[in-house]
């Protein structure tokens, strides 16, 4: 039977990183429905709306894959895809390609894991996959590489799952696919930004602020999943749902 992959995305669906997931699945023979936020949705971590109706839009095309924008959060693309829009479960949810790494404590921020996770809420296999803006300016090199590793990666998990509910993080460098060293497992690290803010305009008592920053590279994690990407690795991290640090309220009872 013909594997089925749902891909979704954060960045929105018309971003150039899930068009290469659809294009690569579609390659690898797969039957692929997507169903993606109708514009970019980054940072929405596992937002969903609950105060107004979502709208999906079935989209035409002449790519074999089933195409639908949804005018909400990722994590609303895949819930809305998995009830409403779809006949059947697909075997795997993919979401990204992320147009830039969802390493460490960023992906308690991140829409593209926020997604994986809705799904495997849903108890459907899934994987949130990103890379690293180009230093060698070959997009289309590093998209089809990250499409590659999704897929064989989409094959392994259907056949061996995470524990449910959890998910796939994966993680590609920003060196040419060529010089990539190898794929890890790493724990997740604890990113640190040098976050400020611009200041941009003031009315009254009113002033708008953008945040700006960058990963502080002299304090990563060391063996963290940031530290093996800034080295050239691919990375893989299991994620799970629950937060709980047991026990760290025993001197409070």
């Amino acid at each position: 039977m013909q594997k089925h992959a749902l891909l979704t995305n954060d960045d929105g669906f018309y971003a150039p990183g899930i068009k290469a997931l659809r294009e690569g699945f579609l390659a690898a023979g797969w039957r692929v429905t997507v169903s993606a936020p109708d514009e970019q949705r980054s940072a929405a971590s596992h937002s969903i709306t609950i105060k107004r109706p979502l709208v999906a839009t079935r989209v035409k095309s002449e790519s074999p894959a089933i195409l639908y924008q949804v005018d909400g959060m990722p994590a609303d693309c895949v819930k809305l895809a998995l009830h409403e829009l779809m006949d059947d479960r697909p075997d795997i949810v993919v979401s990204g390609i992320n147009d830039g790494w969802n390493a460490g404590t960023d992906i308690h921020y991140s829409g593209t894991v926020g997604a994986a996770m809705e799904a495997a809420f849903e108890g459907v296999p899934a994987i949130a996959v990103s890379s690293a803006f180009s230093s060698y300016g070959a997009d289309a090199a590093r998209y089809e590489n990250a499409a590659r590793l999704a897929v064989t990666f989409a094959d392994k998990l259907i056949k061996a799952p995470l524990p449910m509910p959890s998910v796939l993080n994966l993680n590609v460098p920003r060196c040419h696919p060529a010089d990539i060293k190898g794929i890890v497992e790493a724990p997740l690290s604890l990113v640190e930004y040098s976050d400020a803010y611009d200041r941009l305009e003031r009315t009254g008592r009113s002033a708008a602020y953008w945040i700006k920053g960058e990963i502080v590279e002299e304090v990563v994690t060391p063996g963290g999943d940031l530290d093996y990407l800034l080295q050239g690795y691919v990375t893989v991290t299991a994620v799970g749902w629950d937060l709980t640090m047991r026990g760290a309220c025993a001197g409070l009872l």
